[in-house]
């Protein structure tokens, strides 16, 4: 006996009761958020909040000390760049020594100004002993002729000097055994002039071990007392008042 019409529609309405009731309310869900994936792994999505870790880093405003200590440092990498020795200097002879060695400067446009600074020695001879020599050049070498990739020439060298020399009979100020002014002139310092040439020899980057060029001078010189000498005494020719030397220089920076 088939079931009426009117049953069917009852029974199933009664199913479809029961499984509404076995759903969860969609009220009860929490509410979705735009993205599901961790902050770790993607960036903020828009509303969502922004955390630390997810912001760039902020620039932190420079330091008045440590600027201070970055302006040290350079004037003082600058100040020890100034006063290294650029070359080293071995001379023979010249009124300063027998042999003289120091360090020198070089400086100014196109580097025509130079300062050495050297260390000579005189053998005892009749004097009794060794003598030590300081000297103090300042020179000028305006002109350079290049002669080929090597070789230039300098056909002008020209200076003051100061020397000093060390000994019990050398003296800066005149010893009071002497009547007042009696020399008139010290016998431990000299100051002089010096005129010279050069050729320089300019060694190629592949070349190099411990310089960059040498340079081959020699000078003339003479001294204040001997120019005093020399207009005085009639007897004091021009060729005795002058010294000459041969000397080598080493440029290493």
């Amino acid at each position: 006996m088939r079931p009426s019409t009117a049953k069917l529609c009852a029974i199933v309405l009664a199913m479809a009761g029961c499984v509404l009731q076995a759903l969860p309310c969609a009220a009860s869900l929490p509410p979705a958020t735009p993205c599901s994936v961790a902050d770790s792994l993607m960036p903020v999505c828009p509303g969502d909040t922004a955390t630390a870790d997810s912001l760039p880093p902020t620039p932190v405003p420079a330091n008045e000390n440590s600027e201070r200590y970055e302006k040290h440092v350079r004037r003082a990498r600058h100040f020890w760049r100034v006063i290294t020795p650029r070359r080293t200097v071995l001379q023979y002879a010249g009124g300063i020594g027998l042999i003289s060695a120091g360090v020198g400067w070089m400086y100014g446009p196109r580097k025509v100004w130079e300062t050495d600074f050297l260390i000579g020695f005189v053998p005892s001879y009749n004097t009794g002993g060794t003598k030590v020599t300081l000297t103090l050049k300042q020179t000028y070498a305006p002109f350079n002729v290049q002669i080929n990739k090597l070789f230039s020439y300098q056909p002008l060298a020209c200076g003051l000097y100061l020397n000093s020399i060390f000994g019990e009979e050398f003296w800066t100020s005149e010893p009071k055994r002497y009547p007042e002014h009696y020399y008139g002139f010290s016998t431990g310092i000299r100051a002089g002039i010096n005129l010279g040439q050069r050729i320089k020899l300019n060694i190629p980057p592949m070349r190099r071990r411990w310089c960059r060029e040498i340079i081959f001078y020699y000078e003339a010189n003479t001294c204040d007392l001997y120019l005093v000498s020399f207009f005085k005494n009639k007897d004091v020719s021009f060729w005795d008042i002058l010294n000459f030397s041969f000397g080598l220089k080493f440029t290493v920076f």
